[in-house]
C-alpha cells in the first residue's frame, strides 16, 4: 500500500546496524515491476544506491532504510501515540454538483431521515472535488460527521435524508450513506499551568484532528491543535520518549 509513494531517483537514507553513528546516503535506482508474496505480505522490492559508500561496508550487511517520500518545512506535529480514534456517525451525501456550493467545511447543519421528524445536529467535514456521474448528472460526495455518535443511527443501505443548512436552504430527498468510522482526535490538556503529579487529575478535552503526513513516530496536524498545544499521550514508553526527541 505504499508503494504508490515510491518514485525513482527519491533521496534514501541508510543506517548500517555495525555503525549506526553513520548513515549513508542514497536514492531509489530501481522499483520491482511485480510483487512478492512472504507471510502473506505482498510486497514490492527495491533497490536503492549508495551515492557515498565506503570500504567499511560489506556484502549482507544489516541495514535501516528509510525513504524520503515527502519533505516540508514548518510542519506541525505531534507524537503518533497521542493519536486517538473515536468511533463516529458520517454520512456521505450526493450532491449535484449545481448544489456543491451551499456546503462548505465546518457548516453546521441538520440530517434526518425522509419522512422522519426527528433531526440529528451535525457539521460538513469535507466537501470532495472529484466528480461522478449519476442518472445523467453530475454529484459530488460531501462527509458530514453528525454530533455525539448517535446509535440509532446505523450501516444500512443507501436512502434519501433531508439536509437542512443553518442559515441556508435545505435539501430534500438526497441519497446518503451512513457509516460508523473511526476519526482522529487528540486529548488536549486544559490550561497552560503546571501538570499534577497524579497524572490521571490530568485534565483534557477531545480534539478533533485533521491530519496528514506520517512516519512511525509522528503524525503532521493539518487543523485541530496549534504550535504549543499539550496532548496527553497514553502509556507513553521510554522509547517512544527517546525516539520523539530524536
Amino acid at each position: 500500500i505504499e508503494i504508490r509513494k515510491v518514485q525513482l531517483g527519491v533521496r534514501a537514507e541508510i543506517n548500517v546496524s555495525a555503525y549506526r553513528d553513520r548513515t549513508y546516503d542514497g536514492e531509489v535506482w530501481k522499483i520491482a515491476p511485480t510483487a512478492t508474496m512472504r507471510d502473506n505480505i505482498r510486497s514490492f522490492e527495491v533497490a536503492v544506491l549508495l551515492k557515498n559508500a565506503s570500504e567499511e561496508l560489506r556484502p549482507q550487511m544489516t541495514a535501516d532504510v528509510d525513504i524520503i517520500v515527502t519533505e516540508r518545512d514548518d510542519v506541525l506535529q505531534m507524537p503518533i501515540a497521542a493519536l486517538v480514534e473515536k468511533e463516529v456517525t458520517a454520512v456521505y451525501a450526493q450532491i449535484p454538483q449545481e448544489r456543491k456550493g451551499a456546503f462548505s467545511v465546518s457548516a453546521r447543519l441538520s440530517v434526518s431521515y425522509a419522512g422522519d421528524e426527528k433531526s440529528y445536529p451535525a457539521l460538513v467535514d469535507r466537501v470532495s472535488d472529484d466528480e461522478r456521474h449519476h442518472d445523467d448528472r453530475i454529484i459530488h460526495e460531501v462527509r458530514i460527521v453528525v454530533d455525539d455518535n448517535p446509535g440509532e443511527m446505523q450501516w444500512g443501505p443507501t436512502t434519501p435524508m433531508t439536509l437542512a443548512i443553518e442559515g441556508g436552504a435545505t435539501l430534500t430527498d438526497v441519497m446518503c450513506d451512513i457509516r460508523k468510522d473511526r476519526d482522529p482526535y487528540a486529548l488536549r490538556v486544559v490550561g497552560d499551568g503546571p501538570l499534577p503529579e497524579d497524572h490521571s487529575l490530568i485534565e483534557t478535552e477531545e480534539i478533533r484532528l485533521t491530519i496528514g503526513e506520517r512516519n512511525e513516530y509522528s503524525i503532521e496536524i493539518l487543523a485541530g491543535l496549534q504550535d504549543g498545544d499539550r496532548v496527553r499521550v497514553p502509556e507513553l514508553s521510554r522509547r517512544d520518549l527517546f525516539m520523539w526527541d530524536e
